[in-house]
């Protein structure tokens, strides 16, 4: 690009004259700054609009969109006999030349010619300063572009430039068109133009097109893949021209080609980097949200982890505390002691399903495979979810083959399979709900189903339900028990056997069915025993003590038991509650002066009892220690704003509870 010359003078000017450059048209400049004579272009009132480099190098001044004058622009030599020819051009609109002498010929030019061109209602000059090697020439009638034609058919070496009668047979064609399209002048004199179209082109009318179009509008662009004469293609821009006689009818059409293949290679390698980069970018930034995501996960599965690990020691915490205090009942010995043994169980559940997790990861999970009969590993299942579906209410209802069904399995791994899915069941269905654990012998196969009639699910939830860490919504205020491992680590395990597992659910509310297919390995003939079920062992209540009344509100039965016996017997009188409603309604019939709340129970969480406890006036100056197995700061800061008075993070000491007790009496009388 040429640099414009200094604005020296208003914005206004300048202005104008770029928007006569802009309806010049790129084109146009193309071809003056091909002129071998230095060129310029003016307005109608003698303002240049563009200057090419040459004129710029014989002015002296830079070129590009100048600004200024015509007149002031040249040597004071030349201004005068330019400006006799200008009023000469501009008065009879016709092309005119004047040779120089004397001081104006030392400014090294021999002649000045000007050429008005007239083009779409806007009127232009192109002056051209021709050398003293130009000497005289006759000045034919014609407009700009026939003058165009004959300054720059020999000296444009960039440029294709021929001339085409109207039947579009070649009158003219420069050294350029040579060097371009392979065919020399001699070849192509009288020839038609019209082969250095393609083929498809030439079969569309596109050279009639563009005649039509150049006679119709004053020009026709030509941007396409042209061919040359060895059958090669390349893509050229151009411009094609009528060229007219005196009388101004249509003499034929000026055509010039500019070869773009390697501007337009360049530009779409440009875009291919640019696209590549986008993509890198966008790669980028999926793998750091995908880090992001990771993080967040990784920081929720602690999370989790620790409430997880933190329940099952807090009952254990509690009971072992009974067990080393003096004098107490055998019945109280008796059960804490299973509360351990049950809460320890739960614990090895847990950190066996951390290590199946790294197993499978890993690509070590192996079977101990043999004949085992369905309803062992159902009557197995159940030992290990009874108790969460006995804590929840739940009717369990248990159909199995009249005969004995056998597969080829892990007794062990396929028991954990059945005990997660009715685990899941128990966890999604809210209190007092029904949970049917069937099976059926099918052709080929075993299926085992597992059906509920709790919450249901989402599409979308059935889709990622196996993921590893993935967890649904649970009912209202139940709290988010387990890691989210325990359907994918079935899915794995059912797959090693050769089978499958799949869910299903009419939808939010109703309910939902697992089901796992295994290969039959044979059904024989002795029919089933019954399955033996436990006897359901009623939970005894806290005694009274002569202290202060504690509710303590927890629903895992075991850690409310065990606190509410170590406050006993640190003093204090308790009652306790399992899920939310309870807890409210026991407050209201008790008044306590203190309530220890976990915040994950059924019906309404810890928040939301604290909340409506605060809303009573009996319940304002009550004590509220929210006891938990969620202890990050965003957990604390949930209680505080709930209106806890305290947040304890499970495992609990009562040592610990009686001084945060006291402090905030002591608070509370100040």
């Amino acid at each position: 690009m040429t640099a414009p010359l200094p604005d020296r003078e208003s914005k206004a000017p300048r202005s104008a004259a770029s928007q006569a450059a802009r309806g010049w048209g790129p084109r146009h400049l193309v071809l003056l700054e091909a002129l071998a004579p230095p060129s310029l272009v003016a307005d109608e009132r003698g303002r240049v609009v563009h200057l090419s480099p040459k004129a710029g190098d014989f002015l002296r001044v830079p070129g590009g969109e100048p600004t200024r004058d015509l007149f002031d622009m040249v040597q004071p030599a030349l201004a005068e006999p330019l400006r006799k020819l200008w009023r000469q051009v501009t008065g009879t609109r016709r092309e005119a030349s004047v040779s120089l002498d004397g001081a104006a010929a030392e400014c090294g030019a021999a002649a000045l010619r000007i050429v008005p061109l007239e083009d779409g209602g806007q009127r232009w000059y192109v002056v051209a300063f021709e050398a003293r090697a130009t000497g005289p020439r006759e000045t034919p009638g014609g407009d700009l572009r026939d003058v165009l034609l004959r300054h720059v058919i020999e000296s444009a070496q960039d440029f294709a430039i021929f001339s085409l009668d109207l039947d579009r047979n070649v009158t003219s064609w420069n050294s350029g068109a040579e060097r371009l399209l392979g065919y020399s002048e001699a070849e192509m004199l009288g020839q038609p133009g019209d082969v250095i179209f393609t083929n498809l082109d030439r079969q569309s009318g596109a050279p009639e097109t563009e005649a039509r179009t150049a006679l119709a509008e004053g020009r026709a662009t030509d941007d396409r893949v042209h061919v040359r004469k060895d059958g090669t293609v390349f893509w050229a821009e151009g411009v094609s021209m009528p060229m007219r006689d005196a009388s101004g009818q249509p003499a034929g059409f000026v055509k010039i080609l500019r070869d773009q293949t390697a501007e337009r290679e360049a530009r779409r390698r440009l875009e291919r980097s640019q696209a590549e980069l986008m993509q890198a970018l966008a790669e980028t930034q999926k793998a750091r949200q995908e880090l992001e995501a990771a993080d967040a996960a990784k920081d929720r599965f602690l999370a989790v982890l620790s409430h997880e690990l933190r329940n099952p020691l807090a009952s254990i915490a509690s009971a072992s505390e009974l067990l080393l205090m003096p004098k107490l009942p055998e019945a109280a010995l008796e059960k804490a002691a299973l509360v351990v043994q049950r809460q320890a169980r739960a614990m090895k559940v847990l950190l066996d399903e951390l290590l199946d997790v790294s197993r499978l990861t890993l690509g070590r999970l192996t079977l101990t495979r043999r004949p085992v009969s369905i309803a062992e590993v159902v009557q197995s299942a159940l030992e290990t979810a009874r108790p969460l579906v006995q804590t929840a209410g739940h009717e369990l209802v248990v159909s199995l083959p009249p005969r004995s069904a056998e597969v080829d399995g892990d007794p062990m791994r396929l028991a954990q399979v059945v005990s997660n899915l009715v685990g899941n069941a128990a966890k999604y269905t809210p209190d007092s709900g029904r949970i049917v654990v069937s099976a059926e012998v099918f052709h080929d196969e075993v299926v085992i189903s597992v059906e509920d009639n709790g919450i249901g699910m989402e599409p979308a939830q059935i889709d990622h339900m196996f993921d590893l860490f993935s967890q649904g919504d649970r009912p209202q205020g139940r709290s988010n028990e387990g890691l989210g491992i325990g359907l994918a680590l079935a899915r794995n395990i059912v797959e090693l056997h050769g089978g499958w597992i799949m869910a299903s659910s009419g939808g939010p509310g109703q309910g939902s069915q697992l089901r796992v297919g295994l290969p039959l390995l044979r059904v024989n003939d002795e029919e089933e025993p019954p399955l033996e079920e436990p006897p359901m062992r009623a939970p005894e209540a806290a005694q009274a003590a002569e202290g202060e009344l504690v509710l303590v509100a927890d629903d895992n039965g075991d850690a409310a038991w065990g606190l509410a016996k170590l406050l006993e017997l640190s003093g204090f009188r308790a009652i306790t509650a399992r899920s939310g409603e309870e807890a409210l309604a026991m407050a209201d019939q008790h008044r306590p002066a203190i309530a220890l709340l976990d915040i994950g129970m059924p019906d309404l969480s810890g928040h939301e009892v604290a909340r409506r406890l605060r809303e009573e006036d009996w319940g304002r100056d009550m004590i509220l220690v929210a006891a938990t197995g969620w202890g990050q700061e965003t957990d604390i800061r949930h209680s505080m704003e709930a209106g806890f008075d305290a947040h304890l993070t499970k495992p609990l000491n009562v040592g610990r509870i009686k001084g945060v007790i006291e402090e905030l009496a002591a608070r509370r009388r100040r």
